[in-house]
Parts: structure tokens; C-alpha cells; sequence
């Protein structure tokens, strides 16, 4: 017998499909190839890992990756460098070289992921303040200087002055559905990817003006990854572990037609930043009944970790 929670991703996968077949027909210059050169950060382990599969697997020419371990696919489209994306200069500094390089080749990046995370497991009253520079540096601040050295040269270097390099420039941000809606002991993690969906919007805006570069934001729920695996699930049948292979697979397939805008996963993070309007008594009732706030103890063995540069989850 099929489950309601089946049924309806069947349902809602049949409807993606459609969209992306219409997607492919309208935007077929999006498609990814073999001139296209990508950067993300975080891909040696978790959802980064398995990105670098799925873009090696559409042909790729190149792909950068930023993390402080090093890759785990052996391919030599691959260009590991290894940075800690929390060091502000460090990162800098990586992007720098990179971005000249391709300059000397008349080349540019076409796609950008912004993928690196890490989390604690604390009150907000117990953090160190190293810890919270580090989550703050790691979730929010690698993606405002990847975004800015990436976009911004892509800018100068395509959009004011006449070349031949590639005009287009995908960018994935991946967030979480924890920024929509924070449990305990999550405060400073669920501040730092809402940032990334403030960002996000506004930034969507402020590049209206040159439709060539699409910005897509990813805000998953918990993933089959290493990042959450001492938070035990519950309310499966309503809030399910997403395959990263999964969630990977339907990004790329995103940006292989120039999707645009908001991509949440599962089925409930689309509905879930809603609970935010409801009087506080239905607020206190859904996180009950969602166990969230039981799920994540200040005691937990990573409270005190700092977690390898990954993704979510």
C-alpha cells in the first residue's frame, strides 16, 4: 500500500519533471557543458560531495572546490584547493588566484555554489565566542565574499566590456528550512542561514537588471548527512530524510535549465516559514507536536566540535 507522504512526492515529482522539460525547451543555453567552470565550497564531503558528482556526470569542464579536505572523487576535472572558508583572507586570497587564472584564459566561472556549513549544538547563553565567530564566519560571511568577488568579476569582466567569455553565471545558495523556523539550542545556526535567505532575496533584485545570471536558493530539511546525524528523526511521515543523492541530483538538474528563485525539500519546507504568522498558541502546539525542540540537547557529543566544512544536516 502507498503512504500519503509516496503519494504526494510522486505527485510532486511529476510536476518538477514537467517544469524542468519545459525549462530545457525554454532555456536550452543554460544546459550544463563541457565550457562550463564551476566553484563550490564545502564539496569533499555530505550534499557538497555528491554536487560534484552530479556536475562531473553533465560533462563539466572544471570544477573548483574550496574545503579544508580534500576532495573525495578522484577526477581530474576536479581542482581541489584547500581553504578554510571561515578565514576571511584565506578565502579571499583562494578566490583571487583562482578567478586570475581563468583571466590569463580568457575564461570565467559559470556556476558558483555556496554550499560550506558547520553547527553547534548549545545555548546561545553558553557559546564561546570563538564558536560563534566560527559559525557566523563558516555560514554566513563565505558566502557574502564568494558571492561579491565571484559576481562582481563576472560583471566587470562580461557585462562592461565586449568579450567572448561565457555571459552566464548560476549561483546556488544552499540554506536550511532552520532559518525559516529555529529550534532550541540551534539559535546562532538557524541565524546564520537565515541571513543567507535575506541575502538572497534582495541580492535577486539588485541583479534584475543583467537576466543572464540565475540565483537559485536551496532551503532542505535534514539531510542523510554526517552534519545532524545525532538528531533523531521523528514525524517521518511528515518531515522525511532527504537523500543527498537526491537533493543533489534535482539542484543540478536546476541548473542545467537556469532555474531561478526558491527550491525547498521536502514537501513541508514550503509551508513550514507560514508557522512564523500563527497566534503563539498554534506556534507552541506545532513545535510539540514536530518534537523540534527536543531533538537537539546542549549536552550533544558535537556541542563542543567544530564540525569539518560540509553541508547541512
Amino acid at each position: 500500500m502507498i503512504s500519503i507522504d509516496d503519494t504526494v512526492r510522486y505527485v510532486a515529482t511529476y510536476i518538477d519533471v514537467i517544469v524542468l522539460i519545459i525549462g530545457i525547451l525554454i532555456y536550452k543555453e543554460y544546459q550544463i557543458s563541457s565550457k562550463d567552470i564551476a566553484l563550490i565550497t564545502g564539496g569533499s564531503g555530505g550534499l557538497g560531495s555528491e554536487l560534484i558528482k552530479q556536475m562531473l556526470s553533465k560533462g563539466v569542464q572544471k570544477i573548483y572546490n574550496l574545503d579544508l579536505k580534500s576532495s573525495v572523487e578522484r577526477d581530474s576535472r576536479i581542482d581541489y584547493r584547500r581553504c578554510d572558508v571561515g578565514n576571511e583572507s584565506e578565502l579571499k586570497q583562494s578566490l583571487d588566484n583562482i578567478l586570475s587564472e581563468l583571466k590569463e584564459q580568457n575564461r570565467n566561472i559559470t556556476i558558483l555554489i555556496n554550499n560550506a556549513g558547520i553547527r553547534h549544538s548549545q545555548s546561545l547563553l553558553d557559546l564561546p565566542d570563538k564558536e560563534i565567530h566560527d559559525i557566523f564566519n563558516v555560514n554566513t560571511f563565505s558566502f557574502i565574499w564568494t558571492l561579491r568577488k565571484v559576481t562582481s568579476n563576472h560583471i566587470d569582466t562580461v557585462f562592461k566590456q565586449d568579450t567572448k567569455i561565457d555571459r552566464k553565471l548560476r549561483i546556488v545558495n544552499v540554506s536550511s528550512i532552520l532559518g525559516a523556523l529555529a529550534p532550541r539550542n540551534l539559535s546562532l545556526y538557524s541565524a546564520t542561514k537565515s541571513a543567507i535567505v535575506s541575502i538572497h532575496e534582495s541580492l535577486t533584485q539588485e541583479l534584475s537588471e543583467y537576466p543572464e545570471i540565475r540565483l537559485l536558493l536551496v532551503t532542505p530539511g535534514q539531510l542523510s548527512t554526517g552534519m545532524f546525524k545525532d538528531v533523531e528523526p521523528s514525524r517521518t511521515f511528515l518531515a522525511p530524510i532527504i537523500s543527498a543523492e537526491y537533493l543533489a541530483r534535482r539542484i543540478v538538474e536546476k541548473i542545467n535549465v537556469g532555474e531561478s528563485g526558491v527550491y525547498c525539500e521536502p514537501l513541508y519546507a514550503n509551508f513550514l516559514p507560514g508557522i512564523r504568522v500563527f497566534p503563539m498558541v498554534l506556534q507552541h502546539f506545532c513545535r510539540w507536536f514536530s518534537e523540534m525542540d527536543t531533538k537537539v540537547n546542549s549536552n550533544s557529543k558535537r556541542g563542543n566540535e567544530r564540525v569539518d566544512i560540509e553541508i547541512e544536516r
